[in-house]
């Protein structure tokens, strides 16, 4: 059977059990390969000082409580998990904050992490390569919409790949990449399209297994 009409068989299986089938999320796994030849398009670095955001990276559960709001306001169940897991797992994740120039709120945060992480039990993604090249992870961007959401993802991983490249991994990826948005927005950064998937959502109530 070929991978179109398993695909459709699948959604017809969801639909039936209540999912809804119309109205997906669509999210993007993305990379760059030969880390170490990376360098940011001309003119980036000039763009993320000239708004004047501020960007720092902290580890551990020590001073989280704003993250884990953010992200609790902005997202999803899953992607909160993610965080507090990450928290919980100081030595190879920390989260790097962007805040606003204004009043200090947050208006994005992300997840770096080292392959070493436990976050590569559920992200078959951040396990070694085939020649064991070490992977860095840029997991689970937060970015509230906005006039200037391109540009504070777009700090955030380039925060990102600069922890990844100290910790001298060979490929970084970026993982949950919501929407083509985001993902136009890191492939100007020279990012490549690894995977892309579908979400489908569905309230307790209409599920009928």
């Amino acid at each position: 059977m070929s991978d179109l009409s398993e695909g459709a068989r699948l959604k017809r299986w969801f639909a039936t059990n209540g999912w809804d089938i119309l109205s997906p999320r669509l999210l993007y796994t993305l990379t760059i390969r030969n880390l170490s030849n990376w360098a940011p398009p001309e003119g980036l670095l000039q763009s993320i000082q000239r708004v004047s955001f501020g960007f720092d990276l902290i580890h551990g559960t020590e001073n989280s409580d704003s993250v884990l709001e953010h992200v609790k306001t902005h997202s999803t169940p899953a992607i909160l998990t993610l965080y507090h897991l990450a928290l919980l797992d100081p030595k190879a994740c920390g989260i790097v904050r962007a805040k606003s120039p204004v009043d200090g709120s947050l208006v994005g945060t992300v997840i770096i992490c080292r392959q070493e992480t436990a976050l590569a039990t559920y992200m078959p993604v951040l396990r070694p390569g085939k020649n064991g090249e070490s992977i860095g992870g840029i997991i689970a961007p937060v970015v509230p919409s906005s006039p200037q959401s391109a540009i504070v993802l777009q700090g955030l991983a380039l925060l990102g790949i600069r922890q990844n490249k100290a910790h001298r991994a060979g490929t970084c990826v970026v993982n949950w990449v919501q929407g083509e948005g985001e993902r136009d927005t890191l492939l100007g950064m020279g990012f490549d399209v690894l995977d892309a998937f579908e979400e489908l959502s569905c309230g307790v109530e209409r599920v009928s297994i």
